[in-house]
């Protein structure tokens, strides 16, 4: 990994050096915050492969009206011009400190290394494919003397046809203590998009400390960190902003594209390893691992949603990989929704595969097994008069 602020390129390897610091007021500096000292706002941006809307993403950070920002762009060995891109902007805009990945390592690592090379007291995340409205910056720096650990803002789509916001956030109050944190355990609010969100870099880094994840990860990145950090975030605040605009347009991106079989078996691996990392969490901080069901489900439920208007044939192959990837145990309790929901391609599926029986077999249990711990069965069985 490479690391420079002002950019200068060496002619022969075509990799970057750095060549001086950019001076900065550094985070440690801003417990007096006024006019003469706001505070520096990190912008971390990972890129690959989006050459085709990285300048306009790139023009609306240059171009906030809040202008203490730093600019962390990490290349992750995109084979595309947007090196080029990168190199050109760093040098008109001395804000700018580039990191490049030798290989190609995801996005969760990616914005981890960027993060682990900001300066400032709050993090920005940014995808290379979207842009931000000229003053979303100022407006979060208005709220940052509140010491929020999270500040959280509304998003716009852009499509084809129009740009419209959509109002991800439900908010519109403060959170303390473990209220947001209970909150995204129950979705109360949304909690799947990373980019409509500004964390204390201190959280974040404690997180990627906490989950210490190795392994490529591009999907559902987004939920691990936002479940992660409401447990650190007690004071939470909602900018009522649609700051942020997500370009449902594009297809070459890492993290939208056309889900052919392989690739939604590669889903499945990858919400696999957010439920683990999840878990691995909750159990850190000796938090019972059942009060992330209801984010489980949700995550399997996207699973399942990858084979939506497929054939019934395709949809057998999903549910036997999530079956072979999760175990039957794990997913069988959202497969019960399905006998209450009326999913007449769904059941049909489980039925195919012989797996209804095994499924209403498991829930018997599962019930008897919770009744037992609210101390209820011995009534409930004398109630119904049988075991």
């Amino acid at each position: 990994m490479k690391r420079t602020n002002k950019m200068q390129t060496d002619r022969q390897t075509g990799t970057c050096v750095r060549q001086s610091d950019t001076q900065y007021s550094d985070s440690r500096e801003l417990s007096g915050r006024d006019s003469m000292n706001p505070p520096l706002l990190s912008v971390v941006i990972p890129v690959y492969n989006v050459e085709k809307y990285f300048r306009e993403c790139l023009d609306s950070v240059v171009n906030q009206t809040y202008k203490n920002l730093e600019i962390i762009i990490v290349n992750d060995c995109s084979p595309d011009n947007s090196e080029a891109i990168i190199l050109e902007y760093a040098e008109r805009d001395e804000r700018i400190v580039y990191i490049k990945h030798d290989v190609n390592k995801g996005t969760y690592l990616a914005r981890q290394s960027g993060t682990e090379n900001c300066r400032g007291e709050y993090v920005l995340y940014i995808d290379p494919d979207d842009y931000i409205m000229p003053e979303l910056c100022s407006k979060l720096a208005e709220l940052i003397p509140q010491n929020p650990d999270c500040i959280v803002y509304d998003i716009k789509q852009r499509s084809y046809v129009e740009t419209h916001a959509m109002e991800m956030n439900k908010l519109h109050q403060k959170f303390h203590g473990d209220e947001y944190f209970n909150a995204v355990l129950n979705l109360k609010i949304h909690f799947g998009y990373l980019v409509s969100k500004v964390y204390k870099k201190e959280i974040l880094i404690r997180i990627y400390k906490d989950l210490h994840i190795t392994q490529r990860l591009t999907n559902a990145e987004d939920v691990l960190i936002n479940v992660c950090a409401s447990y650190y975030c007690k004071k939470v605040l909602h900018l009522d902003y649609a700051g942020y605009v997500y370009n449902c347009i594009v297809a070459e991106s890492a993290t939208k594209g056309v889900c052919t079989e392989e690739r939604c078996l590669y889903y499945i691996k990858q919400m696999k390893i957010v439920i683990d990392n999840i878990r691995n969490f909750l159990t850190l901080h000796s938090v019972d691992i059942h009060s992330a069901f209801k984010v489980e489900k949700k995550l399997l439920q996207d699973c399942l949603n990858k084979q939506q208007g497929e054939h019934n044939n395709r949809q057998k192959i999903i549910h036997k990989q999530m079956q072979d990837v999760f175990g039957f145990e794990v997913v069988y309790s959202l497969m019960l929704d399905l006998f209450y929901k009326t999913n007449n391609n769904e059941y049909s599926a489980l039925k195919d595969m012989g797996l209804t029986r095994r499924v209403k077999r498991l829930a018997k249990i599962e019930v008897k097994r919770i009744l037992k711990r609210l101390g209820l069965f011995e009534l409930v069985k004398r109630v119904l008069g049988r075991s």
